[in-house]
C-alpha cells in the first residue's frame, strides 16, 4: 500500500511538470516521447518509513544518509549507460534528449526526453532498472463525465433551470463573474505514507 501510494503521488506530480516532445527524425524512427524510469530499489521516503522506529533516531539517520548516497551511485550508473545507448544512434547529445530530471525522495527515478521506443526498450534492459514508463501528456476532458451529472446535458448547456440551453432557449450558465474559494487544510505530513514526518522534524525540515 505505502509503495502505491508513492508512486502514485510522484506520477502525479511529474506529470503535471510535463511537457510534450516534439521529436527529431532518426533512421526512420519518428516518434519519439518522453519516458519515467523507474529504478530498483526503494526511495528515500520508503526507506524512513521501514527504519521508523522510536529511540533509534541517530542511528536511523545514519542509515539514510547511506542509502541516499547508495542510490546516488546507482542513479549515476544508470544515467551514464542511458547516455552510452543514446550515443550509439545519435550525432550529438543535448539537454533535450537525456536524462532531464532525478528523483529521490518520493519516488526512486528520473526522466528521459525526446527519445524513441527502441531507444527505450534498450534502456529497460540496463541493469538496476525497474521499469520504463511512457511519460504521456494527460487532457482531462469533462464530456463523458458532465452529461452524467446534468442527466445528458452536454457540459455549457445547462440554463438556470436545469434544461438544456439550446432547446429552452434561456441563457446558457457559463460560470463568467461568479466568485470562488478554495479552502486547502494541507497535508498530513505525519501520515506513515509521507514517512511518518513529526512536527518537530518537519518544522527543521529534516
Amino acid at each position: 500500500m505505502k509503495k502505491t501510494a508513492y508512486f502514485l503521488i510522484t506520477i502525479v506530480l511529474i506529470f503535471s511538470s510535463a511537457c510534450s516532445a516534439t521529436g527529431v527524425k532518426v533512421e526512420g524512427i519518428n516518434e519519439f516521447n518522453d519516458y519515467i524510469i523507474e529504478l530498483e530499489g526503494e526511495s528515500v521516503a520508503q526507506k524512513k518509513a521501514n527504519l521508523t522506529v522510536p529511540g533509534f533516531e541517530i542511528l536511523q539517520q545514519g542509515e539514510i544518509f547511506r542509502h541516499v548516497k547508495n542510490l546516488e551511485q546507482k542513479r549515476s550508473y544508470v544515467k551514464n549507460q542511458i547516455e552510452d545507448i543514446l550515443r550509439g544512434g545519435r550525432l550529438e547529445i543535448t539537454e533535450e534528449t537525456t536524462v532531464t530530471h532525478e528523483f529521490e525522495y518520493l519516488f526512486n527515478g528520473m526522466a528521459v526526453s525526446n527519445i524513441s521506443v527502441t531507444e527505450a526498450e534498450l534502456i529497460e534492459n540496463i541493469e538496476g532498472i525497474k521499469k520504463v514508463w511512457v511519460d504521456e501528456k494527460v487532457e482531462i476532458s469533462l464530456t463523458a463525465s458532465v452529461p452524467l451529472i446534468q442527466e445528458g446535458i452536454a457540459a455549457g448547456k445547462l440554463d438556470i433551470y436545469g434544461d438544456n440551453c439550446d432547446v429552452s432557449a434561456e441563457g446558457c450558465l457559463t460560470g463568467e463573474g461568479v466568485k470562488i474559494a478554495i479552502l486547502d487544510t494541507g497535508v498530513n505530513y505525519g501520515h506513515a505514507d509521507f514517512g511518518g514526518c513529526t512536527t518537530e522534524a518537519f518544522l527543521n525540515k529534516q
